[in-house]
């Protein structure tokens, strides 16, 4: 059995590294090929677009807040309440005061209502020739404290189909309905930034996970569907000179519950964007981690994934033969 242990262990190792040095050989070469994002602001008249909580100060904020300075105009979508949002608001314009920014009160979880996508759409025309940013920031969690589980009792499997189409909703189809109504102005204007913010949990994805009815499953399942979806329209966009991004953020120090102190494994969320910004004009892959521990994190993920592939697929090569 250590026999075995020792065999794997020196397995995982070796895959990791093997990973790192062709991870790093492709980066070298797809660097001299890249393409790259103009940041022009064109004196004031160009727009970022940023859906997703603003108030917990988390990297939804510090997009906001660091396009800003960049010069960018914002048209912030989300459902945070009025009041502690234009408190962020009057924030970042006492930092940027010649920066507009509108507000529109969007519940991602009812991306069904076709009313909804008709008031984003009368939101946004005037300037959807002049958005060349889109942050897709929505990641929604259910926090009722109803049983995971799919349940006989009529309220609990009520609440739990809620619970999902809600995570639907909020965590995949607001970033694909966004994209579909940003990209067409983008293509035209031959220059676009695409950012899908996500997690690194959906770096390792289980093949049950779908029929899974566990919420924290779904959830994740919807996460590694948002990055299936970017690695798509990366290749798509290419031509086009429209950069897509999927962020992959492990833990970060927000407000959002108890303030932690920033470290090395814990980034600020300033920190973290500052990252992000910074790399687009040099990062080469699909997923931009930004912070060198959570590509380091990746990486061990990747390689734990693909190990646990060989060994089911090994398994079962040694049931047939038996």
């Amino acid at each position: 059995m250590m026999y075995v242990s020792m065999l794997f262990l020196s397995i995982t190792i070796g895959t990791t590294i093997g990973i790192i040095i062709l991870r790093s050989i492709m980066f070298i070469w797809n660097y001299w090929n890249r393409k790259q994002f103009k940041w022009e602001t064109d004196n004031g008249r160009n727009w970022a677009i940023i859906t997703g909580q603003l108030i917990d100060g988390g990297v939804g904020y510090e997009f906001a807040r660091q396009l800003a300075l960049k010069g960018y105009n914002l048209m912030i979508l989300n459902d945070d309440p009025p009041n502690l949002l234009q408190e962020k608001k009057q924030l970042i314009q006492r930092e940027c005061p010649f920066v507009q920014i509108r507000i529109m009160f969007v519940n991602f979880r009812r991306c069904s209502n076709q009313k909804l996508w008709t008031n984003i759409r009368k939101f946004i025309q005037l300037e959807t020739n002049n958005v060349y940013i889109l942050i897709n920031n929505v990641n929604y969690y259910p926090q009722n404290n109803n049983n995971d589980n799919d349940s006989d009792d009529g309220e609990t499997s009520s609440t739990t189909t809620t619970n999902y189409r809600d995570l639907h909703n909020a965590n995949l189809m607001s970033t694909m309905r966004m994209t579909e109504l940003i990209l067409p102005s983008m293509i035209s204007n031959h220059n676009g930034l695409i950012i899908n913010i996500t997690s690194i949990i959906s770096l390792q994805n289980g093949p049950t996970i779908s029929y899974s009815s566990s919420k924290f499953e779904k959830f994740k399942y919807y996460q590694s569907l948002i990055a299936y979806y970017s690695r798509g329209l990366y290749q798509e966009c290419l031509a086009n000179n429209i950069l897509v991004y999927t962020l992959t953020p492990g833990s970060i120090s927000t407000n959002l519950y108890e303030p932690m102190k920033s470290m090395l494994m814990l980034p600020s969320s300033r920190r973290y964007v500052q990252g992000v910004l910074n790399q687009i004009n040099w990062n080469v892959t699909m997923e931009n981690h930004s912070y060198l521990p959570s590509f380091l994190t990746s990486i061990i993920l990747f390689s734990i994934e693909k190990l646990s592939e060989w060994k089911q697929k090994f398994q079962r090569l040694i049931l047939r033969k038996s």
